[in-house]
């Protein structure tokens, strides 16, 4: 898949400016309720590419976040002092079944959480030692089955090892050093699936290992390869769903695509793409079950706009607003981050409560049973608590569920 390549350029800041602008304005005109009342807006071509015509976008449909939800939980992290995870609110947090793990810049550590918000420990902080990150953490895995936690921080040639109460255990090698990597660990097998984001330095872009260091296979990482490297890229991986996608988030903005990880072929399938008749936004892509996700990233404070949705079965797309109507149908301005068939969202207390005053505000649009809840959630939350994650499980079947 060719690459057009721009940079951020004023024209192209206030390209995007006057787009939100006109979306603010006109966004649902068409009177679009639900997706499957939009219009088709992409196409498979030749390849098998779903390729989504950004100009064909018209619509915007509020989307109950509980129509991708199994299930749905408030997470309230423990007060104490050794368990606070700063006031920026926005850290990644990795899931399991009875656990999550929050990598907090601000306090320089890794802290484990039983899924009730019980405090547990530090399994890593920051620092120079043998079981320390340096910078930060990109990505980490909680293996409940063997009592484990694997940890990749942003620039790292090994793969820290933990058991659940800390105590550092063998690393897991890697080839060379990786830069914000993602990793798709499997236990039983004692295999990953690494995926790098890749500068000069970078051979491979996605390769399979054991957990010795022995390479299984590997693709070389060729024109993906970003040159000078620069840590203001990103590498979206997503495990959302039986595919492996990747994609680039490239600071120099591309007409670019979503790739699904081949095992058995050892290669990247592009699967979808966003076309524009204009200079491309620069944006990243996330896919779900049964759906394709297109994020602009705005660089302005005044260009807010909005995400794209696709539907895989049908190819009908809008631009979408979350609405969590698990909580008063309130709307997320940040997003939630889908990862490992997870939604969340990490929240400062005084976020939260901006929400939910908001809704409390507007009872006429609440059951009594809706308000009742909110008022006690809304009342027992202060600005000086921890953060509060709310947490979805995914729904997995891949026909429409919205």
């Amino acid at each position: 898949m060719k690459t057009k390549s721009a940079s951020l350029t004023p024209a192209r800041i206030l390209t995007a400016t006057i787009l939100a602008l006109l979306l603010h304005a006109c966004g649902g005109r068409n009177g679009a309720q639900t997706l499957d009342d939009c219009p088709v807006v992409a196409h498979t071509d030749k390849d098998g590419v779903v390729v989504c015509d950004y100009v064909s976008v018209r619509d915007t449909v509020n989307i109950p976040m509980s129509s991708l939800f199994s299930d749905f939980e408030i997470v309230r992290l423990e007060n104490s002092d050794n368990a606070l995870v700063g006031d920026g609110g926005t850290w990644p947090v990795w899931l399991s079944e009875h656990y999550l793990g929050i990598d907090s810049y601000e306090v320089g550590a890794y802290r484990l959480f039983d899924r009730k918000g019980k405090f547990l420990r530090n399994i890593t902080t920051r620092g120079q030692g043998p079981n320390e990150f340096l910078f930060g953490i990109y990505d980490s895995y909680i293996d409940e089955e063997e009592g484990k936690i694997y940890i990749l921080p942003f620039r790292t040639a090994k793969i820290m090892v933990f058991d659940l109460s800390g105590n550092a255990l063998e690393p897991i090698p890697l080839p060379f050093i990786v830069h914000k990597g993602r990793m798709k660990i499997n236990v039983k097998e004692r295999t990953l699936v690494m995926l790098a984001l890749p500068f000069a330095d970078t051979p491979w872009v996605v390769w399979k290992q054991d957990f010795d260091g022995k390479i299984i296979q590997s693709i070389p990482a060729g024109r993906f390869v970003i040159d000078p490297g620069d840590y203001s890229n990103e590498l979206g991986v997503t495990f959302n769903t039986p595919d492996i996608a990747y994609y680039l988030l490239r600071v120099v903005f591309s007409e670019d695509t979503l790739y699904h990880y081949d095992g058995n072929g050892n290669a990247l399938i592009p699967a979808f793409t966003m076309h524009f008749t204009h200079e491309p936004l620069n944006h990243f892509y996330t896919e779900l079950p049964g759906y394709y996700i297109f994020y602009p990233v705005s660089y302005t404070d005044d260009s807010h706009l909005p995400p794209v949705i696709v539907d895989k079965r049908t190819l009908k797309g809008a631009y979408v607003r979350w609405q969590a109507d698990m909580l008063g149908n309130i709307f997320f301005e940040r997003r939630f981050s889908f990862h490992q068939g997870y939604a969340s969202i990490n929240l400062h207390p005084a976020e939260l409560k901006e929400k939910l005053e908001s809704a409390l505000k507007h009872p006429g649009t609440l059951t009594e049973e809706m308000r009742q809840k909110l008022t006690e959630l809304n009342n027992s939350i202060t600005d000086d608590d921890n953060n509060v994650v709310l947490i979805g499980k995914l729904k997995q079947q891949e026909e429409s569920i919205i």
